[in-house]
């Protein structure tokens, strides 16, 4: 695999455990400096046509609305290849990432498990009982941490256990989800130990930054909640959200390696869910849980 890799020589420099991960499974990295605060529309399409995925690091000034025109860009020949953000909020946010990057990238765990989180209201309840009755009969393991079954810390130290990936389904905001009786960064920060492969934010804002320097699903990122996040820049209807949860649960019947093929795999046929969301963080962070993460996560309080 080729990763396109637009960041500055310091930030490259920050991002050396990640680069090390990226090396150590025998990819080839091709660095460029960004065009000015972050890379031109013009320069994305030109490193795109060399890769097979791609990160941008620019200004943490700008938006990841601002800063991507989707969760992919497409080459001339008509091929997709995941792109994703991250803000560049100094040296130690970004090691930080690439750390967490990095212990994903490492894992050998053979399982690839998805926790379900869910506000506690009617209509998300029955999405997710959707995705995760769904999942069980594609074969993945599924973890049911809806806001009916357990505590925000509850949960919260769920995520710290090392599985792939966790999807939210439920109302959002620019600094973190309304479930769980709101969750924001510091509650998640405070129990995290093994980052989540992918944490998919399927509800409004979370990449937006209205209001706030830097938006939840950047935060969850350079925080070490996740090696990545899928998230919308704008208020979204409960239809696209269902779009979006439907459409991956049934990519994970090719058990897709990277949260990249998953978000390719599984983007609904649907104009804003191609323009209006952004993927933040590593676009190849694999979806493998860690060893010890199924012993773990049994352990997790939930209500019978």
């Amino acid at each position: 695999m080729r990763v396109a890799l637009i960041a500055t020589d310091r930030v490259a420099q920050a991002l050396e455990p990640l680069r090390a991960a990226w090396a150590a499974r025998g990819w080839e990295v091709e660095l460029q400096a960004p065009d000015g605060l972050v890379a031109s529309a013009e320069q994305l399409h030109k490193a795109a046509a060399r890769a097979e995925a791609l990160l941008s690091v620019g200004s943490g000034r700008v938006s990841p609305r601002s800063a991507l025109p989707g969760v992919a860009l497409e080459r001339h020949d008509g091929t997709r290849i995941p792109c994703a953000w991250l803000p560049d909020q100094g040296d130690a946010a970004i090691t930080a990432f690439a750390r967490s990057a990095a212990r994903a990238h490492a894992r050998r765990g053979s399982t690839q498990s998805l926790a379900v989180l869910a506000q506690w209201s009617p209509r998300y309840l029955r999405l997710a009982g959707r995705v995760i009755g769904r999942a069980r009969e594609l074969g993945s393991p599924v973890w049911p941490w809806t806001a009916d079954l357990l505590t925000r810390e509850d949960m919260a130290e769920g995520l710290g256990c090392g599985v792939g990936a966790a999807m939210y389904v439920g109302h959002g905001r620019p600094v973190g989800w309304v479930g769980y009786h709101g969750t924001r960064i510091a509650h998640l920060t405070q129990f995290s130990v093994e980052p989540l492969g992918a944490l998919l934010n399927l509800c409004c804002l979370t990449a937006s930054r209205w209001r706030c320097a830097t938006s939840f699903a950047e935060a969850l990122v350079l925080g070490g909640v996740a090696a990545s996040s899928l998230a919308s820049c704008v208020r979204t209807l409960h239809t696209e959200s269902t779009r979006w949860a439907v459409a991956l649960t049934e990519a994970l019947a090719s058990r897709p390696p990277s949260v990249g093929a998953w978000v390719l795999a599984g983007t609904p046929v649907n104009t804003t869910c191609t323009t209006s969301w952004r993927l933040i963080g590593d676009p190849t962070a694999p979806l493998r849980d860690a060893v010890e993460a199924p012993a773990r996560a049994a352990q997790v309080k939930v209500w019978p």
